[in-house]
């Protein structure tokens, strides 16, 4: 099981700041498409260029970016870098 937490923008849009799934041997772009799909999350919200991703609080860049597999137990942070103005 995995948790994922919203922050930013994002959050008002799911209208929560976590969720709990199982997303294990995924990777960070096959999440998106399954928050998109299953959570009906607006994709534009979820653009990979909008938002800061890390797991287990390590920015995915310095990981495998978008192609980091998610492995059980890891807490993935959604942090939306666009907002109003």
């Amino acid at each position: 099981m995995n948790q994922i937490k919203f922050f930013g923008n994002i959050c008002k849009h799911t209208n929560t700041n976590n969720i709990s799934t199982d997303l294990s041997n995924h990777s960070i772009n096959q999440m998106l498409d399954i928050l998109n799909n299953k959570y009906n999350i607006d994709q534009s919200l979820l653009d990979s260029n909008n938002l800061l991703i890390a797991i287990n609080n390590v920015e995915i860049s310095v990981l495998n970016n978008h192609d980091t597999v998610i492995k059980n137990g890891d807490v993935i942070s959604i942090i939306s870098v666009s907002h109003g103005g």
